[in-house]
């Protein structure tokens, strides 16, 4: 049975046994009206080939099988002949199998809106719009205990249209986790890009000095595989595809390189009302990367300053609150580094800026798809997570409304 809907006895054990029979047949796709269920099977299937592309693009067939190609094609027929915007949302569990499902409907449409002009001066929009995500999962994806490749933010990615073709794209992103950056849960990974840097598989990171991984306190690991999920080649590929200079590159490794330095700053505890830095070459190393000050940076570390009436007070930092400003600090440095990533590649897309200024925007219909993060059951949450909870649970109450 495709569609649960059409259940005699619409339960929620009869619900599971269907999904479950489905399951064991590798039919990991049902629907519920237009609601798909997608049940991650932790293996590759072969449902996403050149023949399932094929039967799922442009088609009126009634009789094909539940598939995330299903949900695309009538999301494009519906803005080619209803004339209507359109959304995806994508939630589930961490570990369901979003990120997957956002790429693959994001490859269809782009494959169906090629195939319906037929124009081959698209494929470099469509490869720009589809290698963000290559980028987005560098940046914002790390290894936790249900997915090794859990996207830790939330993105809506806007897809514009003009009579069927694909004009341009905006990117948002929302709520990245970061206290992932200076702790992780046992067994749970920092982002993916630190293991770019640390594993040194790549002699593209000869050039930074890159200590051993086990030299950074904010990179805790149980395994000795520091190897990242996919090869650095490909994500350089990727940004230059999307349009990022070499030199963008490198500015945004080493802030990446700084960030992981910031863990390895101590502070002489002799004092308990004073701080001070204890290994001078770590800073200078720190502000030779961020191309700052080393004084002033050593200064902001150990110091608040206070503005009374217009009056600038310096007063100093116990040590436990100078070590509390160096991990805020790089959470907002990374926090920083990956909104510029997010608003710059939403910048190089821009054929949409250029769309929406040229054209009426009666003339312009979209395709939003939110991939939204996964829902947790803990037996304790961080602030994080309940925010992520709570999001997921008023999605849930917008659905059934």
């Amino acid at each position: 049975m495709d569609d649960l809907t059409e259940l005699e006895n619409l339960t929620e054990s009869t619900i599971q046994n269907t999904l479950k029979e489905r399951f064991q047949q590798d039919k990991i796709y049902t629907c519920v009206g237009d609601i798909l269920i997608a049940v991650n099977p932790f293996k590759w299937l072969p449902l996403y080939g050149s023949d399932q592309i094929a039967a799922y693009t442009m088609t009126t067939a009634s009789d094909l099988s539940p598939h995330i190609f299903r949900i695309s094609d009538r999301v494009y027929d519906a803005i080619l002949h209803n004339h209507q915007s359109q959304v995806c949302v994508i939630s589930g569990e961490s570990g369901a199998g979003k990120t997957e499902s956002s790429k693959l409907f994001m490859q269809h449409i782009a494959h169906i809106a090629k195939v319906h002009h037929d124009d081959s001066s698209q494929n470099d929009l469509h490869d720009r719009i589809l290698q963000t995500n290559v980028i987005l999962e560098t940046f914002g994806n790390a290894a936790t205990s249900m997915n090794n490749n859990s996207s830790r933010f939330g993105k809506y990615v806007d897809l514009l249209f003009s009579e069927g073709k694909l004009c341009g794209a905006t990117i948002r992103h929302y709520l990245l986790e970061k206290s992932r950056i200076v702790l992780q849960a046992t067994g749970e990974r920092n982002y993916h890009i630190f293991y770019h840097l640390v594993s040194k598989k790549d002699t593209w990171f000869d050039q930074f000095p890159i200590l051993s991984a086990d030299q950074y306190p904010y990179l805790v690991f149980d395994q000795d595989d520091w190897s990242p999920i996919m090869e650095w080649k490909s994500v350089l590929d990727g940004m230059k595809t999307v349009g990022f200079t070499q030199d963008e590159v490198i500015a945004i490794v080493r802030i990446v390189l700084a960030v992981l330095e910031l863990g390895r700053v101590c502070f002489d505890e002799t004092d308990p009302d004073v701080s001070a830095v204890r290994d001078a070459e770590v800073t200078q190393k720190i502000a030779d990367l961020l191309g700052v000050e080393c004084n002033s940076f050593c200064q902001a570390m150990i110091t608040t300053r206070y503005d009374v009436r217009g009056e600038i007070f310096t007063k100093p930092n116990p040590p436990h609150k100078s070590y509390q400003g160096v991990e805020a600090f790089a959470k907002c440095s990374y926090d920083a580094l990956f909104e510029w990533l997010v608003t710059r590649m939403d910048n190089m897309l821009s054929e949409s800026a250029h769309l929406a200024r040229t054209t009426p925007t009666k003339g312009v219909l979209h395709i939003g798809v939110l991939d939204i993060f996964g829902f947790e059951n803990f037996k304790q949450n961080g602030f994080e997570q309940l925010c992520i909870n709570v999001a997921n649970e008023r999605l849930q109450y917008y659905f059934n409304l």
